[in-house]
């Protein structure tokens, strides 16, 4: 059974990433925004995906609640290089859903989609790379 401190951590950890990441990117483009969700709930697999694929990542967060815990102890309470180090992990994961495209968008010659993608992913590996690694730690 999971405790509350178990989705008080998930949810703070959650809500973080989402400010921090989808907040900046709606502003950024709330143009665009009307026109792709049409798009996107016209086709049926597309929200079947998207609902799987949070399913996926919040369950995965639960089985992960050591290291979420332990993230958000570094997040709150930076103490030395290490805990920043985690820190920077965290926030440059969750700003490169914005930062990416936009620094894209300001090049002479914009970066294809799939590269940009393929950026915002590989900034992803550090923050998911802690997360593992303090969630061994916090099980062994």
């Amino acid at each position: 059974m999971v405790g509350g401190q178990h989705v008080r951590d998930v949810t703070l950890f959650i809500t973080l990433y989402l400010l921090l990441s989808l907040i900046p990117f709606v502003v950024l483009n709330r143009d665009n925004l009307s026109g792709v969700s049409d798009q996107a709930l016209s086709n049926p697999v597309i929200p079947a995906v998207a609902g799987t694929a949070l399913l996926v990542i919040v369950s995965g967060l639960f089985l992960a609640s050591e290291g979420v815990d332990r993230y958000n102890q570094f997040l709150f309470a930076p103490t030395d290089f290490l805990s920043i180090l985690v820190e920077s992990s965290f926030i440059i994961a969750a700003m490169s859903w914005w930062l990416v495209p936009e620094l894209s968008m300001r090049l002479d010659t914009p970066l294809p989609t799939d590269m940009v993608l393929f950026v915002i992913l590989l900034c992803q590996v550090p923050m998911i790379l802690f997360l593992s690694l303090m969630t061994a730690v916090g099980k062994a």
